[in-house]
């Protein structure tokens, strides 16, 4: 049930995590109990098994040298591929990873500039395979291989150059301007992504497409259509959509602002 690379032996590094349904705060991701430091489990208890046979989910405490690595944002998965070896990865049930590394000595907490993601190790926790996102969708291994081994400093320079790179897209754009040339706060949503799209099925499409490294030109188009059709989104706020949640490797905002922009005049939108 849990994914080899992620157990340790016979220790009790797991936790019940309150599932999807749960009439709780942040269901999905909350412990039972509110607390990593509540009752923990090992791999193979019968009791976790039941909870997830119940709907529950799993967090795999990370007190042992595991590190975290969550990536939410393309930028991020391109300095994470630039900087550090692959590793055993989780695709999450929101689309993004948790690529997990062994790193004696680094016991940081850190949410990254700008929503790109954030690197989590001592006294924290992360939710594993196979547990249910709120959309529907199961945590699945995305890359199998052994946990990599890296040393401290190297999660100090993704740190660094994650939030660098935030520091100057401020600096070449200016605090207040908006990506597509709109007004500050133009991009700024009414809600979460989740919130917004009220059909499970589309809902999981315009996740698979934000998320797919290798979209082509016509699923963004897709995407982009749908947006702004469908879900009534400004062009800016499309464009903000697509430059928080997108895994595209060949990702470009600029051109992205310009492909959104014909697609609404296609569509006779000029907002």
């Amino acid at each position: 049930m849990i994914p080899d690379p992620l157990r340790s032996g016979a220790a009790r590094l797991f936790i019940a995590v309150h599932g999807p349904d749960a009439d709780v705060g942040k269901p999905g991701k909350r412990p039972r109990g509110g607390t990593v430091h509540g009752e923990r489990y090992h791999a193979d208890d019968w009791r976790l098994s039941a909870w997830v046979e119940s709907g529950g989910n799993i967090g795999r405490v990370l007190d042992d040298d595991l590190v975290a690595v969550d990536v939410d944002s393309a930028r991020l998965a391109g300095i994470a591929d630039t900087l550090l070896p692959s590793t055993f990865t989780v695709r999450t049930g929101s689309g993004g990873e948790h690529q997990f590394y062994r790193c004696p000595g680094f016991d940081r907490n850190t949410q990254l500039s700008s929503d790109l993601g954030s690197v989590r190790s001592d006294g924290w926790f992360v939710v594993v395979p196979p547990s249910r996102h709120p959309s529907g969708t199961r945590y699945r291994v995305l890359d199998s291989q052994r946990v990599a081994s890296v040393e401290t400093d190297l999660l100090e320079s993704l740190i660094e150059a994650a939030n660098a790179s935030v520091e100057a897209d401020c600096s070449s754009n200016g605090a207040t301007a908006d990506a597509t040339g709109g007004s500050p706060g133009a991009s700024r949503l009414p809600g979460d992504l989740d919130d917004l799209i009220h059909h499970d099925d589309r809902r999981a499409e315009v996740w698979e497409v934000l998320r797919d490294r290798t979209a082509g030109h016509y699923r963004r188009v897709w995407l982009a259509g749908f947006l702004l059709g469908a879900v009534d989104l400004s062009t800016s706020q499309v464009v903000a959509v697509i430059d928080r949640h997108n895994r595209w490797r060949n990702y470009n905002r600029q051109e992205t602002a310009r492909q959104v922009r014909a697609v609404a005049e296609s569509a006779g939108r000029s907002r």
